[in-house]
């Protein structure tokens, strides 16, 4: 089958020029530069081909789709990723799958609880965003959760109101201990206080309190 990419331009001459030998020659010496345009027209498809596109070329692109969220230092793989969710934003705004896409577009894995599914259930048309920043491979930036937040507020609905939740593990091991010399005392007096996250004892993990020392 014949396309642009495999044609020559004496398989396009009628039988009677076909049959001479100069044109024939003529049309042999012109194929490498019709073959050297159709190669160049791939480079006017630009939506069609954005992961090909180079970093310079996404931070044009971002520009012309107003990307509310962008940093020309971002990794490549970051730009297209947030381009792409952009595209999706634009599509889909308003709606849960655009603001699944926003935040994913940085950040993987991540949680989206709406106000009906909490217990008790919250203020209507509100959600939280739940990122465990244990599992995302890395720290976020004061810069991150600022770009995260332009995303989402373009992605979500202008009645709704998010919160953004980022959760760490934490382990700790307590160690109590007590020195003795003569002529010395000291006297603890205890405060129990609850602490809000696990903290593990040995190689058991539970709800813990500790005791202040003053």
């Amino acid at each position: 089958m014949k396309n642009l990419n495999n044609i020559r331009l004496q398989d396009l001459l009628p039988p009677n020029l076909s049959a001479d030998s100069n044109i024939k020659a003529t049309a042999s010496a012109i194929d490498p530069h019709l073959n050297e345009l159709t190669i160049q027209t791939k480079m006017a498809l630009i939506y069609a081909r954005l992961k090909d596109l180079s970093s310079l070329q996404l931070d044009h692109l971002a520009v012309q789709f107003h990307v509310s969220a962008w940093d020309s230092l971002w990794p490549r793989e970051t730009k297209l990723s947030v381009l792409l969710a952009t595209v999706e934003t634009k599509r889909r705004r308003g709606t849960l799958k655009a603001v699944k896409a926003a935040v994913g577009s940085m950040f993987e894995p991540f949680f989206i609880t709406e106000w009906w599914q909490q217990t008790p259930k919250g203020q209507p048309f509100t959600f939280n965003i739940e990122i465990p920043l244990d599992d995302i491979g890395k720290d976020m930036t004061f810069r991150d959760q600022e770009d995260l937040y332009a995303l989402v507020y373009e992605a979500k609905s202008i009645r709704s109101h998010g919160s953004i939740t980022l959760r760490r593990k934490f382990t700790q091991t307590i160690r109590v201990g007590a020195a003795m010399s003569a002529g010395n005392y000291a006297q603890i007096r205890g405060d129990i206080s609850s602490i809000e996250v696990p903290i593990r004892v040995g190689s058991v993990c539970n709800p813990a309190s500790y005791v202040r020392i003053s």
